[in-house]
């Protein structure tokens, strides 16, 4: 287009008048794009400087080179025609190229830009999704936590025979009585993860203590007669201990005497924040080094940060304005619903942020990430591919320029070579694995660095490996069908997820285009084949499927356990649970025989069941079941 326009424009001299036009059109072009795109390329304020001065250097060689070419075509209107009468037609040629490079230049900084306006707000969407995915798991987790704490409290509420062992203690206090109560209080504990329990008479005085316990502090007051007048397990507020927010767990303890739920006393749960809500909350699930997820509540007109923030250097706890509409913890505190946006953290950085509110507490959780991280891959895209498209500009038009003059056979081959430099960069970008292979698939013509790297071979390997031999066994028929199609013209190619075997034995998952290049008479002449390594992205959507199956079978667990009140039928219930619906292969219960120090299976469910017949755990022994009663801990092996 720009050839063909200076060609009209020679044959028809402009006026002064266009020429200050078309000069003007190319700097706003120039100055608007470049700025655009080095607002969004770079961040530090020291190289957009140095930027800036090379844009404007830059800026003055081009347009001087373009006003130079102006004015020798169109210095004297009058003589124009002369002029050009006598010029060479390989030298009108020159020019008409050498205008054309220079708006072709002008124009390499809208590809940058075009690359972050097209694709960054796609970059954004993914982000918040991966955000509101992270915020949304980790609040379902943090409720199932909560609710694990309160089906405790509930299954204590409904134990007649400890509640009436508490009255007895309460009014005899006997070495025997204390001794059954705080076995009891410590398996509860034990079990499940409190620090700490307190139980106490009804009129707060405590009669046993386990662990780590509050302080005899006003804040408990109330919790505790509200759960004795309603006779429900209530949930206190995050109390300040030592520098540690607690969680307390009030159960009260009645009995019924004449129709009426007399109390007996009162049993505190103690489980300290820092143990496991915060860390799982600050753990981050992907490698994103500014991904943050923080707790908060509303604390008068202000924001509470429950955990301390990564980047926060005190260990005060951290408040933040309720009126301030760009920070996200506000936003989610003033709208009490779930939603996604862009802000500005407790730093003054700019994040993306999804929030949602903690069902059954009055917390919010708040996922983040720095906008810049999110955006800074697509950045380096666009500056590279503006630089690359820049470089290849200028060395084009010195090629062309200096190969013009030459006769037309070698200016023909030399475009050819041009050409075909130009697609061997191309093919050797580090983006995609690339190849071509024969029609019937037997040997490789070709394949770039990339697709070398994917299977793990050499260039020379590569090129001699036959393509069914490239796949896993279970995989490589997979795509037999398309295949078929291809040969019989039914299709011209397909895309389809394998599994590859690479060099060092390992499996990776790819996605595969294949598209076919046919001859003249419709048959296959060779077939292109462009190939990505999907196996993180494959990788990262097992975990995601195993924790929502754990969490399930959690959940059930729950249920199960506050359904069911005679061990015969919880325990199979639980190792079905566990297979069905923690994917689990295997699960069963055993009962250790104190006069043997034999362990019996007593239920089980899932494959291979008949493997636990006739076989006994010994406490002695240095098998799981050994240490783990010995030790009396949980044991794990990853690898049986």
């Amino acid at each position: 287009l720009m050839f063909k326009l200076c060609q009209g424009l020679l044959h028809k001299p402009p006026s002064s008048a266009r020429i200050v036009l078309g000069y003007a059109f190319f700097s706003i072009l120039w100055v608007v794009a470049s700025d655009r795109f080095l607002q969004f390329a770079v961040e530090d304020t020291v190289i957009h400087g140095r930027l800036e001065l090379a844009k404007g250097l830059l800026f003055v060689a081009v347009t001087s080179g373009l006003l130079y070419l102006v004015l020798e075509t169109f210095h004297v209107r009058q003589n124009v025609k002369t002029v050009w009468n006598n010029k060479d037609e390989e030298s009108l040629k020159t020019r008409h190229l050498a205008l054309g490079l220079v708006g072709l230049a002008l124009v390499v900084p809208l590809i940058g830009s075009a690359i972050l306006n097209l694709y960054g707000p796609q970059e954004e969407k993914d982000a918040l999704a991966n955000l509101e995915a992270i915020a949304d798991l980790k609040a379902k987790q943090i409720e199932g936590w909560m609710t694990e704490r309160q089906n405790v409290g509930v299954a204590m509420l409904a134990n007649d025979k400890f509640i009436s062992r508490v009255e007895k203690l309460r009014r005899h206090h006997e070495a025997m009585l204390e001794s059954y109560v705080r076995y009891r209080l410590e398996a509860i504990r034990e079990a499940h993860g409190f620090d700490g329990v307190t139980l106490m008479d009804p009129s707060g005085h405590i009669l046993l203590g386990l662990g780590d316990h509050p302080e005899n502090n006003g804040l408990l007051l109330q919790p505790i007669a509200t759960a004795l007048r309603t006779g429900q397990v209530q949930q206190s507020h995050l109390t300040l201990k030592n520098g540690i927010l607690q969680l307390n767990y009030i159960v009260p303890l009645l009995k019924t005497a004449a129709s009426k739920r007399v109390p007996v006393g009162v049993a505190v749960l103690h489980a300290d924040s820092e143990h496991f809500l915060f860390p799982y909350i600050q753990h981050w699930p992907s490698a994103h080094s500014s991904g943050e997820t923080l707790l908060v509540h509303r604390d008068d007109e202000a924001v509470a940060f429950l955990n301390k923030p990564r980047y926060q250097t005190t260990d005060d706890q951290l408040r933040h304005s309720l009126s301030d509409t760009n920070n996200p913890a506000a936003v989610a505190i003033n709208s009490n619903k779930p939603g996604t946006m862009h802000g500005l953290d407790y730093r003054g950085v700019a994040v993306f942020a999804a929030y949602r509110p903690v069902h059954g507490t009055p917390w919010f959780l708040v996922a983040k990430i720095d906008r810049d991280e999110v955006l800074q891959p697509l950045r380096n895209l666009a500056f590279w591919i503006a630089l690359i498209s820049f470089c290849a500009c200028i060395a084009v038009g010195t090629a062309l320029l200096l190969l013009w003059r030459q006769q037309k056979r070698a200016q023909q081959m030399a475009m050819e070579r041009k050409a075909d430099a130009l697609l061997k960069h191309f093919y050797s970008l580090p983006f995609i694995g690339m190849g071509i292979i024969s029609s019937k698939m037997d040997y490789w013509y070709q394949c770039n660095d990339m697709m070398c790297d994917i299977f793990g071979y050499s260039h020379d390997e590569m090129v001699s490996r036959k393509w069914e031999d490239l796949f896993h066994a279970d995989d490589a028929n997979l795509d037999a069908n398309e295949i078929g199609r291809m040969r019989h013209n039914e299709s011209d190619g397909y895309k389809i997820n394998k599994r590859i075997i690479r060099k060092d034995g390992r499996i990776a998952h790819v996605s595969i285009d294949l598209k076919c290049v046919r001859k003249a008479d419709q048959s296959i002449d060779f077939l292109f084949v462009t190939l990505k390594d999907i196996t993180e992205q494959k990788a990262a959507a097992l975990r995601i499927h195993r924790l929502t199956q754990l969490y399930a079978a959690l959940s059930h667990c729950n249920q199960a356990i506050v359904r069911h009140t005679h061990e015969e039928a919880l325990f199979p219930e639980l190792c079905r649970i566990a297979v069905e619906f923690g994917s689990m292969k295997m699960a069963c219960f055993g009962m250790l025989d104190e006069n043997t120090d034999k362990v019996h299976a007593v239920a089980s469910h899932g494959m291979n069941r008949e493997y636990l017949d006739g076989i006994h755990f010994s406490v002695d022994a240095t098998d799981l079941v050994g240490t783990a009663i010995k030790t009396n801990r949980p044991v794990w092996c990853q690898d049986i």
